[in-house]
């Protein structure tokens, strides 16, 4: 069985759940916020709690298959159109330390192509004795209160909002319970830290810099502000986790005194089927995996050829970049040996947009040196 349950409920779950490295669980359950589903309502022995916008955490008993397979399909057939629709683009699935749920997550969401994905935690230990919060002439530190959030007209404003709306109840929520910090420069949000979560004496944090202003400090020093100010009211527990890949968060939580807790995994898909096997297909690239990335990419391509609603709203492919999805795909049949498809796709690739010196530096395509079709191919663009 696969069943909500009601919000005064929630507290039923609690000691379901072992991941003691997110106080967004501990949020949920006591706001009385997000969805929880679980096998039996007045016993629950399986839950997956979902914060309705990217996160799911999911524990207790792994062989429920009745609500595994409930739980792929709500997932697939409902969640996820939801989702689309108001332009969520991505999911987590948090299993913790088991894997036994690991296994069987990747097992019951095959037709979903998820994927793993590695995330950090780190935790704050001690300050760095030689950090300040001095700002070059123009710039300004404020704290994130009801008149900033107000203000329409600055730049990533917006983005704040956002996010606001994704980790807190509403902005009055945040506002009497959370806090946040930002340096504006001009009409321009440049940096923000804002608490996700507050319990108690612990809260977790998370921050954003504008692309125009990044490697430039201003993270270090909002994040400094936030880590101060938490100190100041008694929070001496403040997390933060940020993917593996994000090096450079890695380093500004490292330069203000965060040490890394935890290393971990979890289940990462996109909500939009076709960006999901775009997203996927060059992962699999990467990893050199080239058959599966050509087997991703030849569902991506169905989806275009069949026109379906989910090609016009894709977040990352346009009328601009389609060409690279294209010439990608040829790099991997080109690796796996596939000469026809490769060239196939190149010549898709060129009507699309693709110039020839990207192509002549893509040193995958030397084993297509002298092919009769590529020759021609390029021969017309010349």
């Amino acid at each position: 069985m696969f069943i909500e349950l009601k919000s005064n409920d929630y507290y039923k779950v609690a000691k379901l759940f072992k991941i003691n490295f997110s106080l967004e669980i501990a949020s949920i359950i006591k706001k009385k916020c997000g969805q929880i589903f679980v096998d039996n309502e007045l016993n629950p022995q399986t839950a997956c709690i979902f914060n309705n916008y990217h996160n799911f955490y999911i524990a207790g008993k792994t062989n429920n298959s009745s609500f595994n397979n409930d739980f792929s399909n709500h997932l697939l057939n409902s969640i996820s159109p939801t989702m689309r629709k108001s332009n969520c683009l991505d999911f987590y699935i948090h299993y913790g330390d088991l894997n036994a749920w690991s296994e069987l997550l990747e097992n019951i969401l095959k037709k979903h192509h998820v994927n793993k994905i590695n995330w950090r935690y780190y935790v704050y230990n001690k300050m760095k004795t030689d950090l300040n919060i001095e700002l070059p002439s123009g710039y300004i530190l404020k704290k994130i209160d009801a008149e900033l959030l107000k203000q329409a007209d600055l730049k990533n404003i917006n983005k704040i909002n956002t996010w606001l709306s994704e980790t807190w109840l509403n902005q009055q929520d945040f506002l009497l319970n959370g806090f946040g910090f930002c340096i504006i420069n001009d009409n321009c949000i440049v940096s923000w830290c804002l608490a996700d979560f507050v319990i108690k004496n612990k809260c977790e944090i998370g921050i954003e810099t504008d692309k125009d202003y990044r490697q430039k400090g201003f993270a270090t020093k909002t994040l400094l502000a936030c880590v101060k100010y938490c100190l100041s009211i008694g929070i001496n527990y403040i997390g933060w986790r940020c993917l593996e890949s994000n090096i450079g968060s890695q380093k500004t939580a490292e330069k203000v005194g965060f040490r890394l807790a935890k290393n971990y995994s979890v289940i990462f898909g996109w909500y939009n089927r076709f960006d999901n096997y775009l997203v996927h297909a060059y992962s699999y690239y990467c990893k050199q995996n080239y058959l599966q990335a050509s087997l991703l990419y030849e569902k991506a391509f169905e989806l275009m050829a069949l026109n379906k609603e989910e090609v016009h709203i894709s977040q990352i492919c346009n009328s601009k970049n389609k060409f690279w999805f294209y010439f990608n795909a040829a790099r991997v049949y080109a690796q796996l040996g596939n000469i026809e498809a490769s060239v196939s796709k190149l010549k898709l690739s060129f009507k699309m947009g693709l110039s020839k010196n990207m192509f002549i530096k893509e040193k995958s395509f030397k084993v297509l040196n002298n092919h009769k079709e590529l020759t021609k191919l390029l021969n017309e663009y010349n």
